[in-house]
């Protein structure tokens, strides 16, 4: 009996968490917000590309200095 009261306390509570975290009128996203966020997207992949390339540039240089010691 218990373990039955405990699992529908526990859904219950669940249940009660969903509907408290997820809004009933959300606001509809503007086309503002989404031009915003792909700028974001943008300047985010734009610096992931940067440190790509200087990544890069670190490897080649190690190797050139492996090849000098070797």
């Amino acid at each position: 009996m218990t373990r039955k009261s405990l699992k529908y306390s526990v859904s219950a509570a669940v249940l009660a968490t969903m509907i408290q975290v997820t809004p009933a009128f959300a606001s509809p996203v503007t086309q503002g917000q989404i031009k915003a966020t792909q700028g974001q997207i943008d300047d985010f992949e734009t610096k992931i590309q940067k440190l790509d390339d200087r990544i890069i540039s670190a490897v080649v240089k190690s190797q050139e200095l492996d090849n000098q010691i070797k």
